[in-house]
């Protein structure tokens, strides 16, 4: 993953993720906010255990700043992931990544407590590159 960003801001980045991380109600808020965001992505959900799922979002948050450190084993998660949620797995479509981003960026806003208009610019910067890799790896 190519995020071209300068290691002190990969740091102010990973200094908010696990801020957010830390808090208890992050993985809830975000699934509660993004089940709601359209019918398409409640039906993706709706047979879906949300605690057990918070826990992967949680291990796949932490990957995912891995990946953007140039990091292999965040890389290859990343592969696995954009696989699992192509339409040869989950029929995930690339309209549903943008629902995704913007319910992470709003969920960080209210869990980190040293929350300031920059750490968004880098979360959209991170994760943005994220969604673009998941959605060419998946061919649509």
């Amino acid at each position: 993953m190519d995020v071209n960003l300068e290691p002190a801001a990969l740091d102010q980045f990973q200094r908010s993720l696990e801020r957010c991380l830390a808090d208890p109600t992050f993985t809830s808020r975000f699934y509660a906010r993004f089940v709601l965001s359209s019918d398409e992505i409640a039906a993706l959900f709706a047979e879906t255990d949300i605690a057990k799922q918070g826990v992967v979002l949680k291990r796949s948050l932490y990957l995912v700043m891995r990946a953007a450190r140039g990091l292999e084993d965040g890389l290859e998660h990343l592969e696995r992931i954009a696989e699992s949620h192509s339409a040869r797995g989950l029929g995930i479509e690339p309209r549903h990544y943008a629902h995704w981003l913007d319910t992470l960026i709003a969920v960080m806003r209210e869990t980190d407590p040293a929350y300031e208009p920059a750490l968004e610019v880098l979360w959209r910067e991170v994760f943005g590159h994220c969604v673009a890799q998941m959605i060419a790896a998946s061919g649509r």
